[in-house]
């Protein structure tokens, strides 16, 4: 983008995938302009602050939309800002920054079905285009969800109190749907495309709901890191795993318990109530019957993986319920009585929480002492039950925090009930009132939730040892990690300290380390892949002995890094490390090359079957899956065959060939739609080849090819959002001549 370049196509990442058709790359999200920025680093922090501080203020907004008063506002965006589940999201920085506007996107809805204006129709269609190129699909598609399902119970209520169908806001709803499609179709056409020839388009229910948050999970929502258990005894697969921390904070929790109190409940509270329950069913995933629904209801939602994710709307919900608890206490305190608190209970209250104020006191005084001996019981207890010895660490990190948290949980609870005691019975003011509501709400959860640790940017930018030594090489072509170097990677050793785990990934060639240095990874990560190379990557692990065959040199895998000390025939220790070392692959085959016969197999699983033999040559033929028309048989004497590279971008690449006789150009970069290939200027057709990569016949001769991606859906879709954005301005500007 710097450099004025739009990456519609992703080379380094698994032999080449769409990069701008993928939502979650975020290519032309509004924010991600600060990136740009020239200390990265810097630029980084700051989107990420900046995204916590708008979900603050866009929440507050929402309140003050829906009557709350300016501290109830404050406190309830200041809840979402800090909750858990958003703080969780600054290691996910697609779900933070989508998130953020959930609350603006309610906003604009309410503000439509309200008015005839299309102004906020139009802008409720902006701000869905904003949240979908934020780069969260399950975040988005939920907005969608909820908007449904709000103007559908608005259009039942309004036809119950007009006595006839009345489809108004069915109708504001469809607009809104039309602006943000129309807008979006430069984009959602490519992702649509993509998404129906990725490995999604294949999920099964259990693999969807892989990360369903568990029930031990829900204590964590109001106890902290109580699920911290689960570390233990349940795999990482099988646990939630999405979220860092699901406390919403006790304070926040009670202050929604008091909106809720009471029979005179609010529309708005009940509202939100809903909400919150409905995020809660869906983040349960295969634990709740609600998310089968929905996931043979909505089809998109066979799509999108781990239900954990849901848990936002639970957080803006009942952060939203806590700014109403606010409203509610101090309204009591301004009638010096309570709605629902009688004296001879609050003289009950009192008496509670002097108990439980002296309770802390007695565990902090005897904390050590129990603490030691709530261990070492556990200790037998989970031994005899898990089957192994977890150790006096193990144990000491499942009890202990355990421990003072309930202490800290005790400690809040009476924080609070000293609160709604002043509010109510010691007739305290309503600026010490709100001051001491948000200080409690404030320490609660910066306390548990505000714990990002630093990290030395230096740490980042230096490229290690391996890699340093890969640069040294100008050409083109790839890496790979070795299976058991893979599991360093995933598995790496906690206790070494984050420098050390940095270093040991780097030094592992840990996939998307690399992109930054325009460094090829066979294997790569990413949220969605084409099926393709799902595939290829599943029988390129099968190979055991990568020197008995020639199937990793054929995916122009240079590099290899392995803890072995020697692998075989052809692939040369250039340097060891301290985890790994690193190879030179020796037969490694040029990223594109002449190939001079190609065999028709009609059966694509037969090809890459194939292609695993120890009989195959890829210097001497390949494998296509349609009939090609017979070859021109003029050559060229004397004619040595040569394939040069000269230019190698994201979306276009330009060779130069020079062949004695008609033959097969094979190019080991993934077969795509919307790829086009021409021959000194003149369109030839390119071939499937090797199950898939591409391949294209060339004739004897010196000439050029250039390669381009050139997808007709994005060409589509760019002219389609510009006519729709045309007609929302015009109807911006009528709309407004007629206010005028």
């Amino acid at each position: 983008m710097k450099s004025g370049v739009l990456p519609l196509w992703n080379p380094y990442n698994c032999c080449g995938a769409p990069f701008f058709a993928n939502i979650q790359t975020c290519v032309l999200y509004p924010l991600s302009a600060i990136l740009y920025l020239p200390d990265y680093l810097w630029a980084f922090n700051f989107y990420i602050l900046l995204h916590l501080a708008l979900a603050g203020v866009f929440c507050c907004v929402w309140m003050k939309d829906c009557g709350a008063s300016r501290e109830a506002s404050f406190i309830a965006g200041l809840s979402y800002c800090l909750g858990g589940y958003v703080m969780s999201a600054v290691s996910l920085t697609i779900s933070l920054a989508a998130l953020v506007y959930f609350p603006l996107a309610l906003l604009t809805l309410r503000r439509s079905l309200r008015t005839d204006t299309f102004f906020w129709k139009g802008m409720a269609g902006v701000v869905l285009l904003v949240q979908y190129l934020a780069g969260d699909p399950a975040v988005f598609f939920t907005t969608l969800v909820v908007m449904t399902v709000f103007t559908v119970y608005k259009t039942a209520m309004g036809s119950i109190a007009k006595g006839r169908l009345f489809f108004k806001y069915a109708f504001d709803l469809t607009k809104i749907f039309v602006v943000f499609l129309g807008l979006s179709a430069f984009h959602t056409l490519l992702f649509f495309e993509f998404l129906t020839q990725s490995d999604r388009a294949n999920l099964g229910y259990d693999q969807v709901t892989t990360w369903s948050l568990q029930y031990n999970d829900l204590v964590s929502i109001f106890f902290p890191y109580f699920s911290d258990i689960s570390l233990v005894f349940m795999p990482y697969w099988v646990r939630q795993s999405w979220m860092d921390n699901t406390y919403a904070g006790i304070t926040v929790l009670l202050l929604a318990a008091v909106a809720l109190k009471g029979k005179a409940k609010s529309d708005l509270v009940r509202h939100h109530l809903w909400l919150a329950l409905f995020g809660l069913a869906l983040s349960l995933g295969r634990f709740s019957p609600v998310y089968d629904i929905f996931y043979h209801g909505f089809p998109f939602f066979r799509f999108i993986r781990y239900p954990a994710r849901f848990l936002f709307l639970f957080s803006f919900a009942v952060s939203c319920l806590a700014g109403f608890g606010l409203d509610k206490v101090l309204a009591g305190g301004e009638r010096r009585e309570s709605p629902f608190l009688s004296a001879s209970a609050a003289r009950r209250l009192a008496f509670l929480m002097l108990f439980l104020l002296g309770l802390v006191v007695l565990t902090m005084t005897f904390s050590q002492e129990i603490e030691s001996k709530g261990s070492e019981l556990t200790r037998q207890f989970f031994k005899e039950w898990a089957q192994k010895d977890l150790g006096k660490d193990g144990i000491a990190y499942v009890v202990l925090p355990v421990l003072v948290n309930l202490k800290r949980t005790t400690l809040f609870v009476c924080l609070f009930l000293l609160g709604i005691l002043g509010a109510w019975h010691l007739k305290a003011r309503k600026p010490i009132l709100v001051s001491f509501f948000l200080l409690i709400v404030c320490l609660d959860l910066i306390d548990v939730n505000a714990v990002e640790a630093r990290v030395d940017g230096a740490m980042i930018k230096d490229p290690g040892k391996n890699l340093s030594r890969i640069l040294q090489d100008p050409g083109i072509f790839r890496v790979l990690a070795s299976p058991k170097t893979v599991r360093m990677q995933y598995y790496p050793e906690s206790d070494e300290g984050l420098a050390r785990i940095l270093s040991n990934l780097k030094e592992t060639l840990t996939p998307n380390l690399l992109l930054p240095h325009h460094v090829a990874d066979v294997s790569g990560y990413d949220s969605i892949y084409l099926q393709e190379n799902v595939n290829i990557s599943g029988q390129r692990r099968s190979i055991q002995d990568p020197t008995q065959y020639r199937f990793h040199d054929m995916l122009n895998i240079r590099y290899m890094v392995s803890p072995l000390e020697e692998i075989g025939a052809g692939y040369r220790r250039l340097q060891k490390t301290r985890l790994v070392n690193l190879f030179l692959n020796e037969r490694a085959l040029p990223r594109a090359y002449l190939v001079p016969e190609a065999k028709v197999v009609k059966d694509r699983r037969d090809i890459l079957e194939k292609l695993t033999r120890k009989d195959y040559d890829p210097e001497h033929w390949i494998y296509v899956e349609q009939t090609p028309p017979v070859a021109e048989q003029a050559s060229v004497a004397g004619v040595e065959p040569e394939v040069r590279i000269d230019e190698y971008t994201p979306n276009r690449v330009r060779m130069k060939v020079v062949s004695g006789q008609a033959q097969w150009l094979f190019f080991s970069d993934a077969f795509y739609p919307g790829w086009r290939a021409a021959i000194d200027g003149r369109e030839v057709k390119i071939f499937r080849a090797n199950y898939g990569f591409r391949a294209l016949q060339v004739p004897a001769g010196e000439f050029s090819v250039e390669w381009k991606y050139d997808p007709i859906l994005f060409k589509i879709g760019l002219g389609v959002s510009l006519l729709t954005f045309m007609g929302l301005m015009a109807g911006l500007w009528r709309g407004r001549r007629r206010n005028a």
